[in-house]
């Protein structure tokens, strides 16, 4: 009886270690990649490259880099007694040599904060606290001469050996970061740094082989389970024989269906509440510019006369602001906004003293990184409506689905809204 209580004891702990693996696989896998321009407050992924502008140099490579880190190891010879025990009982001990790699010196140096840069933009990120995977840029072997005499070297148990590792994450490199985005009180802007739930990941492997390796060892755990829930029934009705290991299978069969079934349940309605959210990003930065129009307004119109029908037709603009859900009313609002925008800016490019003053550069500047939000905060709502059908119609989701209340989104596609505003130069 005892052994069966171990096995099942076992098989249970490797089932719940198998699904808290998977849980963060699916945390990866579950929400779609953020837009650096379209960071958001909460949990984020975000893929682009490691930037600074003034980096580090790493201590042996000299590459350009946000973090480093170098350990010099030295090898040593030791011994040590090992005892073993034959069949008949006899006790026997023995010295055995063996080498083994001990640290002697280390350095580090970590930026405070860096960039992820991708094609929208950048957010800045706070490393502390993550849990980081540089890639090693050396990792060489090489023998040193002893130095000084007989007598001097007496006691020395090196064996000349030494080896050296460094590991960096390089500017220019591609990273895969997932954090808590928050609000930087004195400038206003996102950034990632840990958070108080979830964990906080800094690496340059990208996110298919952290999903990769997620799932490779949930399908390891997930047979050791089975296993050992086979080899406990076994157990306890004596003698094994498929027969009698028959139940424990279609037992773990139906455990493991019942599971993948709440799982998927779950899973489903996770990537509907991130549609969801997704959606209010692009509320938020279309309402940012609606409200950037008035003074876009009041500077044109400060320097030109004749604005009545241009003022008249921005009022109309924001008014028709897209309520939560209405898609067709928010394609046509942003085209609409658009529209007014060329005009205004139009009119600007004819007033050479507006556009040199350093506060109409300003509100250009504040334009031009709304629409680039925008751009994000598109880009990430159809991902996040592409990944909730693609959950949806596909294996198990498609059998779970029909017990789903989902929302119905469609892809938000206006053509041209985004993106028309010119740089500030």
């Amino acid at each position: 009886m005892g052994l069966v209580l171990v096995l099942a004891g076992l098989s249970l702990a490797a089932a719940v270690t198998a699904w808290l693996i998977d849980r963060r696989r699916r945390q990866y896998s579950d929400q779609p990649t953020t837009p650096a321009a379209a960071v958001f407050a909460g949990r984020n992924e975000v893929a682009g490259t490691a930037w600074a502008a003034h980096p580090l140099v790493s201590y042996r490579r000299q590459v350009s880099c946000v973090w480093w880190d170098y350990v010099l190891e030295e090898e040593r010879n030791h011994t040590r007694q090992v005892s073993h025990t034959d069949a008949n009982g006899n006790r026997s001990t023995r010295t055995e040599n063996y080498t083994q790699w001990h640290k002697i010196d280390s350095k580090r140096q970590a930026l405070p904060s860096f960039e992820v840069v991708d094609e929208t933009g950048s957010v800045e990120v706070r490393p502390t606290g993550a849990k980081l995977q540089p890639s090693t840029i050396l990792h060489e072997t090489f023998k040193k001469p002893r130095e000084g005499g007989f007598f001097s070297n007496l006691g020395n148990s090196s064996t000349g050996r030494y080896r050296e590792t460094e590991e960096a994450i390089q500017v220019g490199e591609e990273l895969f970061v997932v954090g808590e985005a928050h609000l930087d009180e004195a400038t206003a802007t996102p950034f990632i740094a840990k958070g108080d739930k979830g964990n906080f990941l800094v690496s340059t492997e990208p996110e298919s082989s952290h999903t990769g390796q997620l799932g490779f060892g949930v399908l390891a755990l997930a047979i050791v389970s089975i296993g050992l829930l086979v080899g406990a029934n076994a157990a306890a009705v004596g003698n094994p024989t498929w027969l009698r290991i028959g139940p424990a299978i279609v037992l773990a069969v139906i455990v493991l269906t019942v599971m993948s079934g709440i799982i998927t349940y779950n899973r489903l309605k996770i990537v509907g509440q991130n549609a969801e959210r997704a959606w209010s990003l692009i509320e938020v930065q279309l309402r940012r510019r609606a409200n950037l129009i008035p003074a876009l307004r009041a500077a044109v119109e400060a320097q030109q006369l004749h604005e009545e029908t241009t003022i008249a037709a921005v009022t109309a603009a924001r008014a028709r602001l897209p309520e939560a859900g209405e898609l067709a009313e928010a394609t046509a609002d942003a085209q609409a906004q658009t529209s007014e925008l060329s005009s205004l800016w139009t009119r600007a490019e004819a007033l050479p003293n507006l556009r040199a003053g350093a506060g109409f550069v300003r509100l250009q500047e504040q334009i031009s990184d709304t629409e680039n939000r925008i751009a994000g905060a598109r880009t990430f709502y159809n991902d996040s409506v592409t990944l909730m059908r693609d959950r949806g119609t596909t294996f198990p989701g498609a059998l779970v689905v029909r017990f789903v209340e989902m929302p119905h989104r469609e892809l938000f596609l206006p053509q041209g809204f985004e993106r028309s505003v010119p740089r500030a130069s």
